[in-house]
């Protein structure tokens, strides 16, 4: 046999099979143009050069990796999908005379057209939307857009390279496949799996345990230091329990409800768990699958969602002025001469709505843990690192308008805005009487939710010294007096620039002196926090083409194997419609479970999310369950569409 006898031989079975192969050649094609895209402007010289750009092509060359790892694992999962259809196919090519041999060049020739067919498409589709998607990028980030059209070589190579050796992986695997089975495996190899699954309770206890244990962290964890440390065991636990009770929890389930007599033996109730029984057999693993690709999408979207839409709040958190100046080596004389530049640029510039706050205070890392402040050990975990902020009652005062009369070992503590969970402290050794601080006096300490914040008191300015010195021969490294002028003001965006170059060049020659202007680094938050968001869209929209892929995948095995069980049950005597009744709701259960299994994932992982959010200087919560309960609400309307259209063709081969 000639080569264009097997060229014909390829051609014709993806024509024959293009129900089962025309998505997997679409989704290849999307997957390949996907990983160009974000190749093509992740490497973009000109990203590079604009303000926030190192940090945005760090999160797009994430991305890109995150896909490539993902068309490796969805290709192999698909191509196994295929693989059982068609073993049958292959098994009868076997019978009829074609040897292994022969069956292998078969393979090879669909390989190469499904490879050179999508690489070629996907390039070319990937290349036609990169300018798009540019813009699109540019867009989110409020950036002036760049014209011309370019091709990026490198982009395409790699492109080329990752996806060749991903498909002549698949290759190999499919003539191992071939090799170690006899015909009549292959020809029966599309209903391996009808023989009724053990109930493996050694599997399913733990699988429990695992999903459990990820959860009891997930609510367990209460800093963003600890969800940061936790955040990847809770995710594997689940996912180990996941897959776990989708295949062998559920198996134990219907066993377990089999052998109640008085509930199983009712005509519906046996029909449904007897085939409910195979049905998991033969789904789990893809339900699985859908749960977690599900779960990724849903948190994935509303994180980045929520941090794009509540940018605002992001930067008043990190920066509570709209122009603050900030001298690490403070004093009495900094603060007053910080505040004399401040208002002699303010009347320059013509400034007259400013409201200034100026603070002298001394701030120190340490260790809190037992109603105990003191010298912070090496501490991996981070978990017990508190900062604690030390102002005189005369500089309360003039921030706070509360007075405060302190005698004694009396101290004003302010703890993260909570009441205080102790009668004495010692700080440093220093035993002292706390006394309540209705609010803190320096501003952006009360959304401070990272580490344990002490706002303290002291009585006045000897006892400041005195702690200072205290803190400094215990800890010779801790930090110095920082003095900081912050100016809130409505003026325009120019005259505030202008302000802000002004004071960035009256202390340009001072100590570690530095300006901060909130909108000077909001570009940057935008770079950060847009890139985010467009990957979060880039990849969730990935990851919901692999769903609807597995989804449809499902609906048309199913209804392979259902057309057999419909034709069984109509000869026992079944009508028709209960046939089609009990089918149907057997469907939706196993179809709707993932669904139903991923909302659950995402009530208890949302609060170890937060944390993680908070990382990010994302501090509304309620904005993050509304972005959360929207993406819901969206995906499952998208997920009830899809499978609506499926089950189009499900019933189309039942029936």
């Amino acid at each position: 046999m000639h080569n264009g006898f097997y060229r014909k031989l390829a051609l014709t079975n993806l024509i024959k099979n293009s129900q089962i192969y025309l998505p997997y050649l679409i989704t290849c094609t999307c997957t390949i143009a996907m990983f160009y895209i974000m190749r093509f402007i992740s490497t973009n010289d000109k990203l590079e050069d604009m303000s926030g750009g190192p940090q945005l092509t760090i999160i797009l060359k994430f991305g890109s990796i995150v896909i490539g790892i993902f068309a490796a694992i969805f290709l192999f999962y698909s191509n196994s999908f295929l693989m059982k259809r068609r073993k049958k196919e292959l098994g009868l090519y076997n019978v009829l005379g074609l040897g292994k041999w022969n069956l292998a060049l078969m393979l090879f020739h669909e390989n190469c057209i499904v490879m050179f067919g999508t690489i070629a498409a996907g390039l070319g589709s990937g290349i036609i939307a990169s300018k798009l998607m540019l813009l699109l990028l540019l867009k989110i980030l409020k950036t002036p857009r760049w014209l011309g059209f370019s091709v990026s070589l490198s982009s395409v190579i790699s492109t080329v390279v990752l996806f060749a050796l991903l498909f002549l992986l698949i290759l190999f695997y499919n003539f191992m496949q071939v090799r170690v089975v006899n015909p009549i495996e292959l020809l029966h190899g599309s209903n391996q799996g009808e023989k009724e699954p053990k109930a493996k309770w050694l599997i399913a206890i733990p699988s429990f345990l695992a999903l459990a244990a990820g959860y009891f962290i997930a609510q367990w964890v209460d800093s963003p230091m600890d969800a940061m440390g936790y955040f990847l065991i809770a995710v594997l636990l689940v996912i180990f329990g996941t897959y776990g009770l989708f295949t062998t929890g559920s198996i134990v389930l219907l066993k377990f409800l089999r052998s109640r007599k008085r509930y199983y033996y009712r005509t519906k109730h046996f029909i449904t768990v007897s085939g409910m029984i195979y049905r998991m057999k033969q789904n789990a693993v893809g339900l699985g699958n859908i749960c977690i690709l599900s779960t990724m999408v849903l948190v994935m979207i509303s994180g980045t969602v929520s941090l794009y839409v509540g940018q605002e709040d992001v930067m008043n958190t990190r920066y509570p002025f709209t122009i603050e100046l900030i001298a690490r080596h403070g004093s009495e004389e900094v603060r007053k001469e910080l505040e004399q530049i401040t208002d002699e640029e303010l009347n320059k510039v013509g400034i007259d709505d400013a409201a200034t706050e100026s603070c002298l205070y001394y701030t120190v890392t340490a260790d809190y843990s037992d109603n105990s402040i003191g010298k912070a050990e090496n501490n991996d975990s981070m978990k017990d690192i508190c900062i604690a902020y030390f102002v005189t009652a005369e500089q309360h005062e003039a921030l706070t308008g509360e007075k405060l009369s302190l005698t004694g070992s009396e101290l004003g503590i302010w703890l993260n805005g909570d009441a205080l969970p102790f009668d004495s402290l010692s700080i440093f050794g220093t035993n002292c009487t706390p006394v309540s601080v209705e609010r803190t006096g320096i501003k952006g300490l009360d959304v401070n939710d990272i580490y344990d914040t002490f706002y303290i008191v002291v009585p006045d300015d000897a006892a400041m010294e005195q702690f200072y010195q205290t803190i400094r021969t215990i800890e010779p490294a801790a930090d110095q007096f920082t003095a900081t002028v912050g100016i809130d003001s409505k003026a325009d965006s120019e005259t505030l620039d202008s302000f802000y170059h002004a004071l960035g060049e009256r202390t340009a020659d001072m100590d570690e002196v530095w300006v901060e202007s909130r909108s000077e680094n909001k570009v940057d938050f935008m770079s950060m926090y847009g890139g985010l968001f467009f990957v979060g869209i880039f990849l969730g929209s990935l990851f919901l083409m692999a769903t609807v892929m597995i989804i449809y995948y499902k609906q048309i095995f199913e209804g392979h194997e259902d057309k057999e069980r419909f034709r069984i049950m109509q000869n026992v005597g079944l009508s028709r419609k209960e046939i089609k009744t009990t089918i149907h709701s057997q469907v939706l259960l196993v179809f709707f479970l993932p669904l139903f299994t991923a909302v659950i994932h995402i009530a208890f992982a949302f609060k170890v999310i937060t944390k993680l959010l908070y990382l990010l200087n994302l501090t509304n919560v309620s904005l993050f369950l509304t972005c959360t309960l929207i993406t819901i609400g969206a995906f499952a309307a998208i997920y009830i569409l899809v499978y609506s259209l499926t089950a189009k063709s499900y019933y189309k081969i039942v029936q």
